[in-house]
């Protein structure tokens, strides 16, 4: 008696298992949903093949819905709001091929630590990551992203996000409120800082700037910052041009020895991060 009660609470803790976990195959896009009936005790599902904003509506209608894998997915463009709301979802990596996002990919995910983004992503497009409170950092240094949108990553709760090497331009609110953020390094080909993009960011100490000349910066770029020092090769430059000359900031020289110790260590602890 007792051998087969075992064997039963033994079988049951299996299909709970395998209720919690699930691999999707969808060959055609749009038929997500059908494969998922049923499913609303998933935590974490790989996903491959090709799909649809559909699709991605029957993910979020996964109410435990955790984890998110959608490397082997062929899709180089996802729409608008792909996981917009998912309060419960803590990470996802994205189609290894993805080129384009849509806005609001991730707006409102509070639970949301970590995201996996491809190489081939061009942009951070407006709210991407807008109210993500729990989104420690973002590996993004070696992608081909040129653009970083409006509030991309408003009132998150990012702190570290070593910035790509082909950034033009950080839009309007991309990091407004973001109070955990202590240091930003941004690359020499940003031309253009828009309005209120740093406001806000309470803790900020330090800005490096590896560009020779300054960019054209909103004045408003860094209201609400106190005590910050802006790094760069030649101050004389910043401080008389506006409005860099009206930012309340202490200017300082860099020789790139800080500027290489803090993005090497950012790169190991996202790389730790990972394995987790």
């Amino acid at each position: 008696m007792k051998r087969i009660v075992s064997f039963v609470l033994v079988a049951m803790i299996g299909i709970s298992a395998c209720a919690q976990k699930l691999k999707v195959a969808v060959e055609t896009p749009g038929t997500l949903s059908a494969q998922l009936s049923g499913a609303e005790g998933v935590e974490s599902i790989v996903v491959s093949g090709s799909i649809d904003d559909s699709d991605l509506l029957a993910l979020r209608g996964l109410p435990k819905l955790r984890k998110v894998d959608m490397r082997k997915v062929k899709n180089i463009i996802i729409g608008d709001s792909a996981f917009f709301g998912m309060k419960q979802l803590e990470s996802v990596r994205l189609p290894k091929y993805l080129q384009k996002i849509g806005r609001s990919a991730f707006e409102g995910c509070e639970s949301l630590k970590y995201v996996e983004c491809p190489g081939y992503l061009e942009e951070l497009p407006e709210r991407m990551f807008c109210g993500c409170v729990s989104l420690d950092r973002l590996d993004i240094l070696n992608s081909r992203i040129t653009r970083i949108g409006t509030a991309a990553f408003m009132n998150s709760g990012i702190r570290l996000i070593p910035l790509p090497k082909m950034l033009t331009t950080i839009g309007n609110f991309a990091f407004a409120g973001c109070e955990k953020i202590e240091m930003i390094h941004i690359p020499m080909w940003v031309g253009t800082i828009g309005q209120r993009a740093f406001a806000n960011c309470k803790r900020l100490r330090g800005i490096v700037l590896r560009m020779d000349t300054p960019p054209v910066c909103a004045a408003d770029a860094f209201v609400g910052i106190e005590a910050c020092t802006l790094y760069v090769r030649h101050p004389e430059f910043f401080r008389d041009r506006e409005p860099w000359s009206t930012i309340n900031m202490s200017y300082d020289n860099y020789n790139g020895d800080e500027l290489r110790s803090f993005d090497q260590s950012d790169i190991r602890d996202l790389k730790q991060n990972l394995k987790r």
